[in-house]
């Protein structure tokens, strides 16, 4: 039954990114993998109307079929049956892409009452995209129509009433200027750098407006870690079944203490490994800024943030002078959802 529509366009902000999604309203936050699963990979108990870290969803981009996915997506089912958004070519075109895109709006709309809700948008996208064909293609996404998702047997009709795309590093800058109370740097001259799954991308900014001739971005992310480490496990253990993304959830877990842990009966010691591909990343990483922005006195400081920071950000810091956030995955939201207010409140008060 439908419950009426909001009165005025409400604010979404989504950091979809390559390895996590990244979402927020003026009711939570959600951090969950960009990645999904067909409903028949999981078993019914665990998507249950009692669990909120997993639900079911069904979307037009793939009318016959229905989908599992939240934060406990990687928990409920087989990493195998997962189905990633990743990729870096024609990323939003891609039907993964799109499909997961209705997945967080549904999962976004399932915290008002009204089932039909006007929307604004606010996102991010890799600087070198900003302002090209790209962001166009994302944006249509966004407002190609109206979307309409099913999740957890309700209908959720999401009507898209304005799309603000912002370069993805611009985030961090909000954050460390407004939520931490940092005014001097707005007008000053900043480096960004942002950690992710797939790159590590630099923006230099000054005075607030991003430097086109001071951009760079490197082509190697935590994947690239991820991976070194379950190559040499692998090799040094072959009756483990290791997968990057088994690897990323082991290092990433607040209980991990250096085991990766196959079953009860198998498993090893990682600690050395991750280590050494950390401070191998680091080390190019180092390399790759350095060579791309030989003169870094004209930065007030360099922030570091991204999903990547909080596992690379310390290596980092003990080779060049940088600042890296508190929550650093989180950063780019809370700077997005921030300049979304001040947006709303500076339109509120010209009215």
């Amino acid at each position: 039954m439908e419950k009426g529509q909001s009165k005025s366009p409400l604010m979404f902000v989504i950091d979809h990114g390559n390895g996590q999604v990244k979402a927020k309203s003026s009711k939570r936050e959600i951090v969950a993998k960009s990645a999904y699963a067909k409903a028949s990979a999981v078993g019914v108990e665990s998507y249950s109307s009692d669990k909120d870290d997993v639900a079911v969803f069904k979307s037009p981009q793939d009318p016959d079929k229905e989908y599992v996915w939240g934060p406990g997506v990687i928990d409920a089912v087989d990493h195998q049956e997962l189905q990633d958004s990743y990729t870096l070519q024609d990323r939003y075109s891609q039907k993964e892409y799109r499909l997961l895109t209705d997945f967080i709006l549904a999962e976004l709309a399932a915290d008002f009452d009204e089932d039909i809700l006007s929307v604004h948008i606010v996102t991010g996208v890799p600087s070198e995209e900003h302002g090209t064909s790209a962001q166009k293609s994302l944006e249509d996404v966004f407002t190609g129509s109206v979307h309409t998702v099913r999740r957890n047997g309700r209908d959720h009709i999401i009507k898209i009433e304005q799309v603000t795309v912002l370069p993805q590093s611009a985030g961090a800058l909000f954050v460390s200027i407004f939520g931490d109370r940092r005014a001097d740097l707005a007008q000053a001259y900043v480096g960004v750098i942002d950690i992710g799954s797939g790159t590590a991308v630099g923006d230099g900014y000054n005075r607030l407006k991003r430097q086109p001739n001071d951009v760079f971005t490197m082509r190697e992310g935590m994947n690239d870690v991820y991976s070194a480490v379950r190559r040499k496990l692998i090799a040094a253990n072959p009756n483990i079944r290791a997968t990057i993304r088994s690897i990323e959830k082991t290092v990433t877990s607040p209980e991990y203490s250096g085991k990766y842990v196959q079953t009860s009966k198998i498993g090893a010691d990682i600690g050395h490994l991750v280590d050494d591909a950390i401070n191998e990343y680091a080390d190019r990483l180092a390399s790759y800024i350095t060579s791309e922005w030989p003169d870094r006195t004209k930065f007030e400081t360099v922030i570091v943030a991204g999903g990547g920071a909080a596992l690379v950000g310390k290596a980092l810091s003990k080779r060049l002078d940088v600042e890296v956030l508190t929550e650093p995955a989180l950063a780019n939201l809370r700077g997005f959802y921030t300049f979304g207010e001040r947006r709303q409140a500076a339109s509120s008060k010209a009215k």
